[in-house]
Formats: C-alpha cells, sequence, structure tokens
C-alpha cells in the first residue's frame, strides 16, 4: 500500500494528540498525586479504593465516638471516687452517732455535716460533661437530681458503639450509684439525722449497715467502669490500627510515588515536544504536489 502525504499528516496528526492526552494525564497525577482518580484509569483499583475509604470513614467515627466517651468515663471515675470518701465519711458520722458519749451539740454538728454531704452528693449525681449529665441515662440534656435528691433522670443508661460489634454502657445511671428512691442514700442521710437527732444508737446503727451495702455497690460500679476505660484503650488501638491498614491499601491503589509521578511527566513532555517537533518537519498534505 502507498503511503500518502495525507496519511503521513494524519498519523502525525494523532500522535500529537495521543501524546498531548499522555502529557495532561502524567500532569494530573503529579498535581493530584493520585494515579487512579476516575473509574476509566483502573476500575478494580478504583472500587477497592472506595472499599478502603469507607474502612477509613467507619473507623474515624468509631475515633469520634471514643473521643466523646473517654472524657465521659474519666468524670464518672473521679464522681465515684469522691462519692466513696464522702460515704465513709458519713458512715463514720453514724458510728460517732450510736455511741452515747456525744452530747447534744455534737450531734447537731453531725447533723450539720451530713446535710452538707447530702448536697455534695447531689452535686455528684448532677455532674455533666459538656452539655451531658452523664448520670442521667438517655435523660441527659437535663439535671437528673433536684435539691431534695430525687432521681428525675432515665432508668437505662446510654451505650455507644466503640469498635464493630463492640458495644459498651456509657457511664451508668444515678440510681445505679446512690439507690432507687426511698432505698437510696439520700434516705439513709435523712433516716441517719433523724435517729441524731432523737438520740436513737440503734436508727445510727442501723445506717451503717445500709451506708456499708451502698458503699460495696459504688465500688462494684467504679470497677466496672475501670473495666470499661480498659475497653476504650484497646478498642482505640484496634480502631486507630484499622484506619492505619486502610489507609495504606488505599494509598498502594490510588496513590503514585511523588518522584515516579514527575519522572513519567518529564517522559510524557519530552515525548509531547517531540512528537510537535517531528510535525513541525512535515508539510501539510498536498503542499509537496502544488510546489511541483
Amino acid at each position: 500500500m502507498r503511503v500518502t502525504d495525507s496519511m503521513m499528516w494524519n498519523n502525525m496528526q494523532r500522535n500529537v494528540a495521543r501524546r498531548q492526552t499522555d502529557a495532561q494525564k502524567a500532569m494530573d497525577r503529579a498535581v493530584s498525586g493520585k494515579k487512579v482518580a476516575v473509574p476509566s484509569d483502573d476500575p478494580t483499583a478504583f472500587a477497592q479504593g472506595r472499599t478502603e475509604q469507607g474502612n477509613i470513614a467507619r473507623a474515624e467515627n468509631y475515633e469520634r465516638t471514643i473521643g466523646q466517651t473517654r472524657p465521659v468515663l474519666d468524670q464518672t471515675d473521679a464522681a465515684l471516687f469522691h462519692t466513696e470518701d464522702i460515704l465513709r465519711r458519713i458512715r463514720d458520722i453514724a458510728i460517732q452517732g450510736a455511741n452515747d458519749s456525744y452530747n447534744g451539740s455534737d450531734k447537731e454538728s453531725m447533723i450539720q455535716e451530713l446535710e452538707g454531704l447530702r448536697e455534695q452528693l447531689i452535686s455528684i449525681g448532677n455532674t455533666s460533661s459538656g452539655d451531658r449529665f452523664i448520670f442521667a441515662g438517655y435523660r441527659d440534656d437535663q439535671p437528673p437530681y433536684d435539691a431534695a435528691g430525687t432521681y428525675t433522670g432515665d432508668t437505662n443508661a446510654a451505650s455507644v458503639e466503640i469498635s464493630r460489634n463492640v458495644s459498651m454502657q456509657l457511664g451508668v445511671t444515678g440510681e445505679a450509684i446512690f439507690g432507687t428512691a426511698g432505698a437510696d442514700v439520700f434516705t439513709t442521710i435523712t433516716n441517719l439525722q433523724n435517729a441524731l437527732g432523737t438520740s436513737n444508737g440503734l436508727a445510727a446503727s442501723a445506717a451503717v449497715a445500709e451506708i456499708d451495702t451502698r458503699y460495696e455497690r459504688v465500688r462494684a460500679v467504679h470497677s466496672q467502669v475501670g473495666i470499661d476505660m480498659n475497653a476504650l484503650d484497646i478498642s482505640e488501638a484496634v480502631v486507630l490500627r484499622a484506619k492505619d491498614t486502610a489507609t495504606e491499601r488505599r494509598s498502594s491503589l490510588i496513590d503514585i510515588d511523588a518522584a515516579l509521578a514527575f519522572t513519567d511527566l518529564a517522559r510524557a513532555q519530552n515525548a509531547l515536544a517531540a512528537a510537535i517537533q517531528i510535525a513541525g518537519q512535515l508539510p501539510p498534505p498536498g503542499l509537496a504536489t502544488r510546489g511541483g
């Protein structure tokens, strides 16, 4: 087959266009840092990259949840430490109140101190983290205890998912710490105050047993919070590792090495320049014929 001037000119135009396309793609990769930007670049890699991006997003959601949960548990932990201290002091007062060696003035001082301890416990019950009251259960947008120590929060503690298929209770309810109405620490304090006011040693002794029971329940709750804090640390490590793994996989599928990208760009630009130079040396089709 005879190669005509027109065929050579058309081939040259296609070659220049192809080199321009290659150079533009190389430029896009160098600027974006990605070797796969659209499905047509590599359908399989693009789909797998989307999957890994979903894994990254999921891990980041867990990170945020863990970040929001940690301060709640930290404050719960501190509040329970303080509660234990107060319960120990109430127990000491109950033991003293059962002793007939204390006079009326002494017992009046004990009654006043108990009132202050009641207020401290109510304040602990209304502990907040941000705009959330941590001992109010799901009804966490308002203080769960009123001035009398009556619980108005929810009876169920909130739950959060901290990693795939791993959920934990977000703190505890006030009732789990202080007891239910009529059988809570505030009722015990009132009964102890009445016992002191009437010098009823037997009633004061009964308060000791009630405080011991409440103290052990608080310690059990506190122990669970400690377990939850450890579980949070473990889940955070798992989530961060999953995120790093997904990030590395996505990068290997989608991203391009910077040095390689700019090497490819230089090669593509050189090829384009060479194609343009060759094109400049060819006369348009039919020009040689007209010149003859």
